[in-house]
């Protein structure tokens, strides 16, 4: 079986990656509500996109984005655990 190092630094830093790549997600999101709300929607294939790209989101919203904060807050928990055995 093989073993793995994890140091405070490197979950530290995995944990900042995570950060960030929800705080991209949540900008792009925004970003996109944004534009989708500056069009008229009139016509039945916009509002099929419209209600189609809401339908979609629900996962990432409602999983992937609550997930990646609480993984991260995992990773800095661990990282301190470490921190306070390697301060021993």
């Amino acid at each position: 079986m093989a073993k793995a190092k994890a140091t405070a630094e490197t979950l530290t830093m995995f944990s900042g990656t995570l950060k960030n790549n929800r705080e991209d997600i949540l900008g792009v999101k925004a970003s996109m509500d944004r534009e989708l709300k500056s069009f008229l929607w009139d016509d039945p294939v916009g509002n099929a996109f419209r209600a189609k790209y809401y339908e979609d989101l629900k996962p990432i919203e409602s999983k992937l984005v609550p997930n990646l904060a609480s993984y991260s807050t995992y990773l800095d928990q661990e990282a301190a655990i470490i921190n306070e055995y390697g301060s021993n």
